[in-house]
């Protein structure tokens, strides 16, 4: 169960995530934008994609229907292909903002405004559920901060919550379904709780592809927490809780999201539009972006793991120089642009040094009390496997796709797996001792008294674990006011309406 959070924490709680929206909307009203143009180094301060995300949305707006998907006024790009083949639900959450804008007469950057208002929405809703997590984890008020400012003053997370994009909003529905997940194991899967996970899955099978290691934590923790539960309490039912309820989440799921893949089939007899996708960039789009003509490791023979390791050459984008695990860490850190951007090598280093220093300790720290039995996680090991499970799966996702689609290593693709990551560090730096049920307002608790007692006064290791959760907090929020100022002001932004 969540702790029972004391109202001085509610108050900055709000405080902290108005100001963490105040900033990634003034970020959204200086991202310059105009459609790109295959000429680089031009348009270089765009944010990735979202051009071709805005068409789409403008065209809905205009034409009051959704478009096929290949329409040459949305498939004419460089690229040859349109977003509205693949899943787009951030398009249709900006919809009633966009037709807002267009009856005030904005135009164009009133559509961009309207889509990249809404990933802000995502982003900011994305942090408040995190505290939620938060408040089933950590027993400490400082861990809970710092696990949300982990993942809010990432520079990268800024930059996605702040332009028109899936990245923001498949953030939002996987620490959605975590949350989903959790309050069914909390209350032992009742027939509400199935539903709503089948909600937070649909909604997620419509934000992005890369999200959908979630599905894979999704099946493993049901199955696992619904038995132990029903057999718990001796009411396990081999058909209900291995086939009705499953099948209920699984139809509320496609209820929700079923609609957009059964369109995709009829209109283009392709359910994820990977396939047409690839005829309509082999049809239209530049030559060099061709599939025929790409480079990729899968036709040169070579495995993923030299893929990983080995350096790419185009001489029109320095960046994928460099090996893909560099760039997909750098990007997932920080690089801005049109991945034309990025930080320092010093701040790199930094930013690695210290999330690399608290993803060892709080390994560590789960694998000890996993391993001694003492102040565990409930359900310890299953945390633990849904966390490896998500992280495996996204970078899974991501380098085939390099490997045998697209030379695309880029840290927006793995986002959906940052939080868990951060979770671990922040159990790093200042877990504490792990949240307990059930709860009361103070921090505390006493191996061996009775549930809910509270002691008088935390242990030495318990100051001192919140001591340096606060220094955490201090540092990271220092680091990123550093690269606010030397290299997300001067490199990515000018005022979006001039």
């Amino acid at each position: 169960m969540p702790t029972r959070v004391p109202t001085w924490e509610l108050v900055l709680r709000v405080l902290v995530l108005v100001a963490l929206g105040s900033l990634y909307v003034w970020w959204a009203l200086d991202i310059p934008y105009e459609p790109f143009v295959d000429t680089p180094p031009a348009n270089l301060k765009l944010a990735p994609d979202e051009g071709m995300r805005v068409d789409v949305l403008q065209w809905i707006v205009e034409h009051g229907c959704l478009p096929i998907g290949t329409e040459p006024e949305l498939a004419g790009t460089v690229w040859g292909f349109s977003y509205a083949i693949t899943v787009y639900g951030s398009t249709l959450a900006a919809l009633p903002l966009a037709f807002l804008t267009h009856a005030l007469g904005m135009g164009t950057l009133g559509i961009v405004l309207a889509g990249r208002l809404t990933d802000v929405a995502f982003a900011v809703a994305a942090l408040a559920l995190l505290f939620r997590i938060s408040d089933r984890l950590f027993s400490h008020a400082s861990a809970r901060f710092l696990c949300v400012i982990l993942l809010g003053l990432l520079p990268q997370f800024g930059f996605i919550a702040s332009y028109l994009n899936c990245e923001s909003m498949g953030v939002f529905c996987v620490v959605l379904t975590t949350l989903m997940l959790m309050r069914g194991v909390e209350h032992g899967w009742r027939w509400g709780d199935a539903i709503f996970l089948g909600v937070s899955l649909g909604v997620t099978a419509l934000s992005y592809y890369f999200t959908y290691g979630i599905f894979l934590v999704s099946v493993l923790v049901y199955y696992v927490t619904c038995v132990e539960a029903r057999r718990g309490e001796g009411t396990f039912s081999p058909v209900r809780d291995l086939l009705l309820m499953p099948l209920a989440i699984a139809g509320v799921a496609f209820a929700i999201c079923g609609w957009f893949f059964i369109r995709n089939l009829v209109l283009h007899g392709d359910f994820f539009g990977f396939a047409t996708v690839n005829e309509m960039s082999e049809a239209n789009a530049v030559l060099r972006l061709k599939p025929s003509n790409r480079v990729l490791a899968k036709g040169m023979g070579l495995s993923p793991l030299d893929m990983l390791l080995d350096t790419q050459d185009d001489p029109s984008l320095p960046w994928v120089a460099l090996p893909w695990v560099k760039i997909t860490a750098w990007s997932t850190v920080g690089v801005f642009g049109w991945m034309a951007y990025p930080m320092g090598e010093l701040e790199y280093a930094a930013y690695f040094l210290f999330m690399g220093v608290g993803f060892v300790l709080g390994v560590i720290r789960l694998v000890v009390s996993g391993v001694t039995g003492t102040d565990r996680l409930p359900h310890h090991w299953l945390v633990v496997a849904s966390v490896a499970l998500m992280v495996i799966a996204t970078f899974a996702f991501s380098i085939y796709y390099s490997w045998g689609g697209d030379y695309q290593p880029q840290g927006r693709y793995i986002m959906a797996c940052v939080p868990f990551i951060l979770f671990v560090v922040a159990l790093g730096y200042g877990g504490g001792r792990f949240s307990r049920e059930p709860r009361v307002t103070a921090a505390h608790f006493e191996e061996g008294k009775d549930e809910g007692a509270a002691v008088g006064s935390a242990s030495l290791v318990e100051r001192a674990s919140t001591v340096v959760a606060i220094g955490s907090i201090i540092l990271w929020t220092l680091l990123f006011c550093w690269v606010f100022l030397t290299h997300i002001v001067p490199n990515t932004t000018a005022p979006l309406f001039g």
